[in-house]
């Protein structure tokens, strides 16, 4: 599936990368050199060495910031142009993978992820929805009889008596609806939280994100902001970095371990749920000496499904949650370490040494 107009790779995105961020980053820029020049100036007029090797410190953290972005820049326009399916042809991962488009770039494989999670834990939803219900109208549905022949034609008798039998045919399906309502509250979840996921990765490589980095280079470059304008340039970076090459990684161990998004075959006919609402009359009241209308409502009378309906609500729990999770644990932990590493003072006297 393609990304939205105003992700990354795509020309909103570029429009606004030249029409806004752009412009925004050089009077970043600007603005941060001309107070850097402006306290150096200051320092030297009044001879006071703190007030230019502060000018000096921040000269340099002005040089990595912009270089920072530079990079950043560049690896994004790099990755635009990279298919996943390079990496996977030249590891022994490149064979026995099934749900990757081996043709999609860095960033649409990484977004083709989310979104096969979201469609695949809600296809897992329907099929638990349809489950439960249909075992609600079994366990609900009663017969009475009036002789030992029920459902033959000795039940004409019956019009000159008023005794007779009682039952549910199908009472112990309640049996199975604890497991099955946990299944369904699973797959809610996990359908959820797979949005969710999935509108956090589109906002992270949006261009709204990008505004950040003039924002980090100038705060950067103020007293006592040195961590702020950091944070802002790292979680820039490890949005468009890190995150989509987790979700990619964990696109991978999907599909080497769960074998893909497909729907068991025995699942298949109970994702449409307008069968439960569209029995007739007719298949309500056709009682025979045995009562079938389990085979209507499920097409078997053998629940022989249950089993393969908690393990796709398992999995979709571990591709649509679990693995997600993972991915943005990474990308938090990654702002948090690259930021601390940006954000130390940079010790000027070593730097001179080192020239």
């Amino acid at each position: 599936m393609a990304l939205p107009l105003f992700t990354v790779c795509n020309v909103g995105f570029d429009a606004v990368m030249q029409g806004t961020v752009y412009p925004v980053l050089g009077v970043a820029a600007m603005l941060t050199s001309i107070t850097i020049a402006a306290a150096y100036a200051y320092g030297e007029a009044i001879n006071n060495p703190k007030a230019t090797t502060w000018a000096k410190i921040e000269a340099v953290q002005l040089f990595v910031s912009i270089a920072a972005v530079i990079l950043l820049i560049s690896i994004m326009g790099s990755l635009c142009n990279f298919k996943f399916g390079d990496v996977l042809s030249i590891t022994t991962l490149g064979s026995g993978i099934s749900s990757i488009d081996k043709n999609l770039n860095f960033y649409e494989s990484a977004h083709d992820f989310l979104y096969k999670s979201a469609d695949y834990s809600h296809n897992v939803l329907r099929i638990e929805r349809y489950i439960v219900g249909g075992l609600n109208m079994l366990e609900n549905r009663g017969r009475w009889c009036c002789s030992a022949d029920c459902g033959t034609a000795n039940e004409m008798w019956c019009l000159f008596g008023n005794s007779g039998v009682s039952s549910a045919p199908f009472g112990g399906a309640g049996t199975s609806m604890v497991a099955l309502n946990i299944a369904f509250n699973s797959a809610l979840f996990s359908y959820v939280s797979s949005l969710n996921f999935l509108f956090i990765y589109l906002y992270g490589i949006s261009s709204m994100m990008l505004l950040l980095l003039p924002l980090g280079i100038f705060v950067r470059s103020l007293p006592f902001m040195r961590s702020l304008g950091s944070l802002m340039l790292t979680v820039a970076v490890c949005f468009f970095i890190v995150y989509p090459a987790l979700l990619n990684l964990m696109f991978v161990v999907s599909d080497s371990l769960t074998g893909g998004f497909t729907i068991p075959s025995s699942l298949k006919d109970y994702m449409d749920e307008t069968q439960l609402s569209d029995l007739s009359d007719s298949d309500y009241f056709d009682f025979g000496p045995v009562d079938q209308f389990n085979e209507k409502i499920f097409g078997t009378a053998n629940y022989n499904f249950f089993s393969d309906a908690l393990q796709v609500a398992g999995k979709a729990f571990f591709i649509a949650v679990f693995l997600p999770t993972l991915a943005l644990l990474g990308t938090i932990a990654s702002i948090r370490y690259i930021g601390k590493m940006m954000g130390e003072e940079i010790d000027l006297s070593r730097i001179v040494q080192m020239i």
